[in-house]
C-alpha cells in the first residue's frame, strides 16, 4: 500500500504540473480539484475503498502541482519594468552566471539591482545579448543603458518548429531582454564568493586539459567534461545533429551518467566492490564542481548516482523509484523544468534507460564479453541514445540515417575520452610534461570521434528532416519501447 501511496503522490503531483504548464490552469480548476478531492476523502470514510483513497491522493497532488506552478510564475520581477518596456533605460546589475559565449554572440544573466538611481522593490533577472568578443567575468557590476523588451516566441528556420523562448527563459527567472546595450563594469567581484573560486578552477582546468589539443578539439573536450558552452564550431553541431549524436554534447546528465559508470566498472576490474562505487561518484561530483556548480550538473550528478547506484548493486527496482523520487524533489524546486527543460527531459530519460533498458541490452551484447568492459559501455551508451530519440525527434526535427553506424563508432569511446581528458587536465596542476602522454591518448580519441562525426554528417542523406509533428505523436513513440521493457521485467521477474 505504501508503495502505491507513493506513487500515487509521485503521479498526480507531476500531471498536475505537466498539464498546468501546457494548458496554463489557473486557481478556478485548483479550487475544482481541491473539492473533488474533499468529495472523493468523504467516499473513502464512507465505503472504506482504497480506491476512493487513491484517488483522493492523486486529485490532491495534481491540485498541489497546479498550486506550485502558479506560485513559481507568479513573481515576474520588479513590475516597473514592465511600463518600460521598448524604452531606452539604464540600470545596474551584477552578472550571476557564467557568461555563455556563443560563435556569434555572448549572453550575460544578469540581476538588476538598480532602475537609474532607484533601487529596483525586488531584483529582477535579465538576458543581455553582447558581441562574443567583449570580456566580462562572474561578478562583475555593470552599468547597462539599452532598449528593454520582453522575449518572443520564434519559429526556427531550419526545422519549422515554434520555439517557445519565453517559457525556455522564464525557467530560470529570466522575463526581459536587452540587446545590444552599452555596458559599463564598475566593480569586480562581487558574486558568490565560492562560485567565483570554482569558475577560476574550470578555467585553470581548461586551459591545462586543452593545451595539447587543436581549437575544435578543446571545444569538444570543454562541453564533454565541463560544461562549458564555447568553443564547439557551428559546422561540427551541425554534424553531431545530422549523425544522431548531439546528446553526447547535449545531454548533462548521459555525459556525467557514463563516464561514472564507466570509473566504476574500471576500478572494478581490481580494486574493492565500494571503494570503484566511491570512485565514480567522486570523479562525477569534482566533473559538478568544475561547472560551477551549475544546476543542470547538479542535477546531472543526481542523475548519474542513483543510476550508478542502482545499476552496479543490482537494485534496479529502487533505483527506478529514486529516479522518480529526485524527479519530483528537481520538479518541485523549478517546476517548469518538466515542460521546458530539454536537459532535464534527457537526463531523465537517459537514467531511465541506464536503469531499465541496459540490462536488456546487455544480455543482447554477451559476445562481447570477452573484451572486458566493452560489453557494458556499449549497451549503457545504446541503451541512454535508445531512450532519448524520440524525444531527440520532436525537438530537433530530424532522422539520423547514419546514427547507428555513427553511435556505433563514437559511443564507445566517449567514457574514455573524458576520463583522458580529465586526467589530462588534473595532472596538468602538477607537470605539463607527465600531462603530455595522456593528451595525446586525448587527441587520438577526439580526432576519430570529430572525423567520424564530420564524415559521415557531411552526406546529404545523412538525415530526414521531418515537419513539425505534435507532441502525442512523438510521446506515442514510447509506447512500444516501455512496453517491451515492461514485458521483458515481467518475464525476468516471473
Amino acid at each position: 500500500m505504501l508503495d502505491r501511496i507513493f506513487y500515487t503522490i509521485s503521479t498526480g503531483f507531476l500531471l498536475g504540473i505537466f498539464f498546468s504548464s501546457i494548458y496554463r490552469m489557473g486557481y478556478f480548476w485548483a479550487i475544482f480539484l481541491f473539492s473533488l478531492g474533499i468529495v472523493l476523502f468523504l467516499l473513502f470514510f464512507l465505503r472504506k475503498s482504497q480506491i476512493f483513497l487513491l484517488f483522493a491522493v492523486l486529485i490532491f497532488c495534481v491540485f498541489l502541482g497546479i498550486l506550485r506552478l502558479n506560485n513559481f510564475t507568479a513573481n515576474q520581477g520588479d513590475v516597473e519594468l514592465l511600463k518600460l518596456m521598448d524604452q531606452n533605460i539604464s540600470l545596474v546589475g551584477v552578472i550571476t552566471e557564467e557568461p555563455d559565449i556563443r560563435e556569434k554572440n555572448q549572453k550575460l544573466a544578469v540581476e538588476i539591482l538598480k532602475l537609474g538611481d532607484e533601487n529596483l522593490n525586488k531584483p529582477t533577472k535579465i538576458l543581455v545579448t553582447i558581441d562574443p568578443y567583449d570580456n566580462y567575468l562572474y561578478g562583475d557590476k555593470i552599468i547597462i543603458t539599452g532598449t528593454i523588451k520582453k522575449p518572443q516566441n520564434f519559429i526556427d528556420e531550419e526545422t519549422g518548429r515554434i520555439f517557445d523562448y519565453t517559457s525556455f527563459l522564464a525557467k530560470d527567472k529570466i522575463f526581459y531582454e536587452i540587446r545590444n546595450p552599452n555596458i559599463e563594469v564598475i566593480q569586480r567581484g562581487q558574486g558568490n564568493k565560492i562560485i567565483a573560486f570554482l569558475l577560476n578552477i574550470k578555467s585553470a582546468f581548461v586551459a591545462r586539459a586543452t593545451k595539447f589539443l587543436s581549437s575544435t578539439e578543446s571545444g569538444l573536450l570543454s562541453g564533454l567534461i565541463l560544461g562549458a558552452k564555447n568553443g564547439i564550431p557551428e559546422t561540427l553541431k551541425q554534424n553531431f545533429i545530422n549523425t544522431g549524436t548531439i546528446h553526447i554534447v547535449a545531454l548533462s546528465g548521459y555525459n556525467i551518467t557514463v563516464i561514472s559508470s564507466a570509473v566504476v566498472w574500471i576500478f572494478a576490474s581490481f580494486a574493492g566492490f565500494y571503494f570503484s562505487i566511491i570512485a565514480g561518484l567522486f570523479i562525477s561530483f569534482l566533473f559538478v564542481l568544475m561547472t560551477g556548480l551549475q544546476a543542470t550538473a547538479i542535477r546531472a550528478f543526481i542523475m548519474a548516482s542513483i543510476a550508478v547506484l542502482g545499476a552496479v548493486m543490482g537494485r534496479f527496482y529502487d533505483a527506478g523509484r529514486a529516479l522518480l523520487l529526485a524527479v519530483v524533489i528537481m520538479v518541485l524546486i523549478n517546476p517548469m523544468s518538466l515542460v521546458f527543460d530539454v536537459s532535464f527531459q534527457l537526463s531523465v530519460l537517459a537514467t531511465f534507460g541506464i536503469i531499465y533498458l541496459m540490462p536488456i541490452l546487455d544480455e543482447k551484447f554477451h559476445f562481447l564479453k570477452r573484451f572486458g568492459k566493452l560489453r557494458e559501455i556499449v549497451s549503457g551508451t545504446l541503451s541512454a541514445y535508445i531512450i532519448v530519440l524520440p524525444l531527440i525527434l520532436y525537438d530537433m526535427g530530424r532522422i539520423s540515417l547514419v546514427a547507428l553506424p555513427a553511435n556505433i563508432l563514437v559511443l564507445p569511446l566517449i567514457p574514455f575520452t573524458m576520463l583522458f581528458g580529465f586526467l589530462t587536465g588534473a595532472v596538468g596542476f602538477v607537470s605539463s610534461t607527465i600531462s603530455f602522454p595522456i593528451s595525446f591518448l586525448t587527441h587520438i580519441l577526439l580526432f576519430w570521434e570529430i572525423g567520424v562525426v564530420n564524415f559521415l554528417g557531411s552526406f546529404k542523406f545523412s538525415y530526414i528532416t521531418v515537419p513539425p509533428v505534435p507532441f502525442i505523436f512523438c510521446a506515442l513513440l514510447y509506447v512500444p519501447i516501455i512496453y517491451y521493457i515492461w514485458r521483458r521485467w515481467k518475464k525476468k521477474n516471473s
